[in-house]
């Protein structure tokens, strides 16, 4: 998982998720326009309009007349055929099957591409809603086969107002998710295509589920940053580590060795002082360290710090020793102090710290922090040399 984060940039991921969110979108609103003209207030209302003359009249569509020669009707008939009225464009609105009504606004024109385009606007309710709450019940409503009542419909030409063709009262004020009216700056295509964008503002669930979408998208995006930032410091820092690698020695091993024992010692008996506690609450044990296992750290003739990556019984911890004397296998270096610490503080400690620190100080900050440190009894103390401050100008007596 680390290395499938850590290999994707986020310019990669921004590209990703947007071309994602394309796909979905277009895919919801391929579904949606299949919803909408599957529902049979669509297509009622596309019967009526097909056979409206108020709607062939504005689209100068011309029925065949009886009258005439045979020659004179032949055109006319011929020329009825070519002009019909069609659907031609998004279909928008929306469908409320649980509350009972739906508004549609369906674009006509002739068949031929000449004339006006029309917007008709279709509002309906079930046969259920014009009833009373005692007479239906609602297990009843889903039970009983839904019929919808065409209760509205109008038609707008561009430039011109809404020309009402017929309409009844209605029995429930409209959904917030209804089309408008009026001029807009979005195509109207643009603006069928998608659910009705006030219907955001004006109803609480739908902006409810927007909000706890947005906080779900900005939990995840952060989330992101924070693993990837963590396992970039992750590799920088074992990078770094590959250049702080010591080279073992027999003696190094053996006293890492007796380090996990006195590091355990100490932790069996802190466990015994508490009595009964929880095992989250125990002090970890060292587990078998095998004698291949890096260790990282800065080594000189006089002193020795140093960390090696183990298993404990709280999963993996960081066993940081120190080291007086030489430590080579001629050298008489003996165990100093010794503790575990979190990887993550190990982590924090060499990437947070100031560049002139060195190695074996940071490891230092470290032991005398941390409050589990073991320091061995009978181990030698090491002698640091600080050089008081002259004064400037100041010249010292000489001897003799």
């Amino acid at each position: 998982m680390n290395r499938l984060i850590d290999g994707v940039s986020i310019r990669t991921l921004a590209y990703t998720c947007t071309g994602s969110a394309f796909l979905l979108g277009a895919g919801y609103c391929g579904i949606r326009q299949y919803t909408l003209r599957d529902h049979v207030v669509y297509e009622t209302a596309c019967a009526q309009l097909k056979g409206s003359s108020r709607v062939r009249e504005i689209l100068q569509i011309q029925k065949p007349s009886s009258s005439g020669s045979d020659s004179g009707s032949r055109e006319q008939s011929d020329a009825s055929q070519d002009q019909q009225v069609v659907v031609r464009g998004v279909v928008g609105g929306y469908l409320d099957t649980l509350h009972g009504s739906a508004v549609l606004t369906i674009p006509i024109r002739a068949s031929s591409g000449s004339g006006p385009q029309i917007i008709a606007r279709v509002e309906a309710e079930a046969d259920w809603v014009r009833t009373t709450a005692e007479e239906v019940r609602p297990i009843e409503r889903r039970a009983a086969p839904v019929r919808w009542l065409l209760r509205h419909m109008e038609l707008e030409v561009e430039g011109s107002p809404p020309e009402i063709l017929y309409s009844l009262p209605a029995h429930r004020p409209q959904s917030p998710w209804a089309p408008g009216h009026g001029p807009f700056l979005i195509p109207r295509p643009l603006r069928a295509a998608v659910p009705e964008m006030s219907g955001l503002l004006k109803d609480p669930g739908a902006m409810q589920t927007l909000v706890l979408s947005g906080a779900l998208m900005l939990m995840n995006a952060l989330g992101y940053i924070y693993v990837r930032g963590h396992g970039r410091r992750r590799k920088e820092f074992e990078m770094m580590c590959t250049k702080m690698s010591i080279p073992l020695s027999r003696r190094i091993v053996m006293l890492r060795e007796q380090a996990a024992k006195m590091v355990n010692k100490a932790a069996a008996e802190r466990n015994a002082s508490r009595g009964r506690i929880s095992l989250s609450s125990k002090s970890l044990l060292v587990k078998n360290i095998a004698d291949d296992l890096p260790i990282y750290g800065s080594v000189t003739p006089e002193l020795t710090r140093a960390f090696s990556m183990v298993n404990t019984n709280g999963g993996l911890q960081a066993l940081v020793i120190e080291i007086i004397g030489n430590a080579d296998d001629r050298g008489e270096g003996r165990l100093s102090k010794a503790a575990l610490i979190s990887p993550n503080e190990i982590l924090e400690a060499f990437m947070t710290a100031q560049p002139k620190l060195r190695t074996h100080e940071i490891l230092l900050m470290l032991l005398l922090k941390e409050d589990t440190t073991v320091s061995q009894p009978d181990a030698p103390v090491m002698q640091t040399r600080v050089k008081k401050p002259v004064r400037p100008g100041f010249q010292p007596p000489k001897k003799g």
